[in-house]
């Protein structure tokens, strides 16, 4: 059986909180082993997260969990929502991915990855 890729979609800067519960669920539910990777992309009002530094201490939590055990957990941010709330890329950490618009990385990860894709 292979491994599952999950792509959470986030627009609501109120919804951090169940991102988070559905990671950690999810990984509870099937293993850790179950998952090759979790991808997260925030945009529209989501990415106001940039300036709460419990969601971004969470971020970076799961970032580097991800970096040593299975499921590799990547978080991306729409650089045109970024710059719609005028939140500079400088100021974020690296656990933070910026893509250039969300929707086409959508786009392109549903395509070219076969992911299961969660709107949230």
């Amino acid at each position: 059986m292979s491994k599952r890729k999950l792509l959470l979609h986030i627009s609501d800067v109120s919804n951090w909180e169940v991102v988070f519960g559905n990671i950690g669920n999810l990984i509870k539910a099937i293993g850790k082993e179950s998952i090759a990777s979790i991808r997260v992309l925030a945009n529209v009002n989501a990415v106001l997260a940039a300036k709460d530094p419990e969601v971004i201490k969470k971020i970076n939590e799961l970032y580097s969990m991800g970096d040593c055990l299975s499921p590799e957990i990547r978080f991306f941010f729409c650089r045109n929502s970024l710059e719609k709330f005028e939140i500079k890329e400088a100021t974020l950490p690296a656990s933070i991915i910026v893509v250039i618009a969300g929707i086409e990385f959508l786009t392109r990860w549903e395509n070219r990855h076969e992911v299961e894709y969660v709107k949230i």
